[in-house]
């Protein structure tokens, strides 16, 4: 491991902030263990970022009707697929780290996911300001209520069993030593 990027105490900073301020879980639903949850959680990330590619050839024409003008919605289109492409990676790389129990790619998840919170807020910050402004306040209220809803789902489900399995792998470690 010493020849990568990340090496044991690269990574300290990160997992000082995550350990400190993001919530942790010791199952997952229904008392599934954070291993199986961290898969299951990969593989529905695997399908939510093919809803973020198809959105950047359907997406344009549902943001024109809702009233985005022509150069914002081609810009939060293309924002949206490359957002899909890096979650689709990044969601077969969690994957991956919870087979091999990698702790150096589950951080890369976790600090990805939230660079993706400030990208996906930033964006649906502005689709509400304007639509709020506009003639179309019923929408924006829409939007930011389907956006909080999912993003309470991130924060209260996904961060806690992926960040506790990344705190248990130091415990699986040690005993399959």
């Amino acid at each position: 491991m010493g020849k990568y990027v990340w090496t044991r105490n690269s990574s300290s900073c990160g997992q000082y902030l995550l350990n400190r301020y993001c919530p942790t879980s010791k199952s997952c639903c229904f008392s599934v263990t954070p291993k199986v949850g961290t898969i299951i959680i990969s593989l529905l990330g695997v399908f939510k970022s093919a809803f973020y590619v198809l959105f950047f050839f359907f997406g344009k024409e549902t943001l024109l009707k809702i009233g985005v003008d022509e150069n914002t919605s081609e810009l939060i289109t293309h924002v949206y697929a490359v957002v899909g492409i890096l979650l689709f990676s990044v969601n077969i790389l969690l994957l991956i780290a919870a087979i091999i129990y990698s702790e150096a790619l589950i951080l890369l998840f976790l600090w990805v996911v939230i660079f993706y919170f400030l990208i996906d807020f930033s964006i649906v910050l502005y689709l509400c300001l304007k639509f709020s402004f506009g003639d179309k306040a019923l929408t924006g209220l829409f939007v930011l209520l389907v956006s909080v809803t999912y993003w309470l789902f991130i924060y209260v489900f996904v961060i806690p069993v992926v960040n506790g399995f990344r705190r248990s792998i130091h415990t699986v470690v040690i005993v399959l030593t």
